[in-house]
Parts: C-alpha cells; structure tokens; sequence
C-alpha cells in the first residue's frame, strides 16, 4: 500500500527544504517575472495559480533555469502533477503536458537536483501513481479524461523518463490490492 498524500508531500518538503531562494535570477520567457515572484512566496500547502504554473514551465522549456528556485518549486510542481493524476483537479492539464518535456530533461534533474532530490521526485511521481492504481474499481470507462487512461499515461510517461520504472512496474504487478488487479486488466484491455 503507498502512504496518503500528506506524508508523500511531506517527505517531498523534508528532502527539498521549504525556504525558497532570497533573490530570484530566474529569466522569464516572456519577460514579466510577476509569476516567478507569486510562486516564490507559496508556501507549504498552498497551491499555485494554474496559469502561473504554465508560464513557469515555459520558462523551464525556453530559458536558462535558476537551480534554487527549481529546487524550491518542484514540489509545488510535483503536487499539482498529482492532482491532475488522482483527477481531484482538471485544471492543470495544459501545465501537466508542459511539465513532462521539463522532466524528460535528465539533464535538468541530474544539474539542477541533489542526487537525494532527484530520487524523492522519482518517488513520488511512482507513489502518486501507485495509488491511484489502488484506487481502481471499475472496468467501464467513457472519455479520454477517464481514471484509467490518466494512470496509464503517467505510468507509460514515467517509464520513458525516469530510471526507476521497474520499481514501479514490480510493484504494480504484485498484485496486491484490489486496484491493482483491476489495473492490471484495465492495462491489458489497453
């Protein structure tokens, strides 16, 4: 079984610190830092507006990335990754589809992270996933946004991006939870 969101958040805040940087150099792609300054002052729990977190992913995708300030806005990231994963928010579709080329980007994660901040990503992405193949019940699904097709994409997505999709995957196949064996149909049938 994965731990419940609020430990998961937790034990991502504890490995990336929750102090965000004293000065802010990060370049805005279309030129107004308003957005960088906003998320730099969320603190831990609060959310991000869904359009400042868009803009922040073009700056990831077209400028050079400040470090600090990645290494404190990940988790913000990250949680809203996991919200639109677990289907609790639909408003982070256009960020989420922004945010995988950012993560794609080995290069980003093994420069701009700790070799400890880097795997406490990974872990959460896979927790995040892990739970929501728990959560599965259902085998009759409508639509593109159904539950079956977001945990499929996350999973094929985190296996092309991160090295650790066999832990993923082993534990997935264990079949060990109720949601799991349903996955492991709803995952066939695909």
């Amino acid at each position: 079984m994965c731990p419940d969101k609020t430990h998961l958040a937790t034990n991502l805040r504890r490995v990336f610190g929750s102090a965000p940087p004293e000065k802010i150099t990060q370049e805005a792609y279309e030129g107004n830092p308003k957005h960088l300054r906003r998320r730099a002052r969320l603190r831990r729990g609060e959310k991000a507006e869904v359009s400042d977190l868009w803009k922040y992913t073009q700056d990831l995708l077209y400028t050079e990335i400040e470090g600090p300030l990645f290494a404190y806005l990940l988790p913000f990231c990250l949680e809203a990754w996991r919200e639109d994963l677990h289907g609790t928010s639909s408003e982070y579709g256009g960020f989420v589809e922004q945010f995988y080329p950012v993560v794609a980007n080995r290069q980003v994660f093994d420069r701009l992270l700790t070799p400890a901040q880097s795997t406490a990503g990974s872990d959460f992405m896979r927790r995040s996933i892990l739970k929501e193949i728990d959560d599965q019940r259902g085998l009759a699904y409508r639509g593109s946004g159904a539950r079956p097709y977001r945990w499929i994409t996350a999973l094929a997505t985190h296996g092309v991006l991160l090295p650790d999709v066999e832990l993923l995957w082993a534990a997935w196949w264990s079949v060990d939870t109720v949601g799991r064996a349903v996955a492991v149909v709803q995952y066939v049938s695909c």
